[in-house]
């Protein structure tokens, strides 16, 4: 439909909502995720006999 009313949406939706940088909080909550789920990973491998 952009093309047919020669109009970027995709640019007006950029302007319109940009991207916005994580914060320093939300980066400490996804580092604290991925540290959970290798934690996890392990927990999982050592009640399934896969280590050791």
């Amino acid at each position: 439909m952009g093309e047919i009313l020669e109009y970027d949406f995709f640019a007006r939706l950029s302007d319109e909502f940009p991207l916005q940088q994580p914060t320093e909080i939300e980066l400490e909550l996804q580092q604290q995720i991925a540290d959970l789920k290798k934690e996890n990973e392990l927990y999982k491998n050592l009640l399934t006999g896969k280590l050791g």
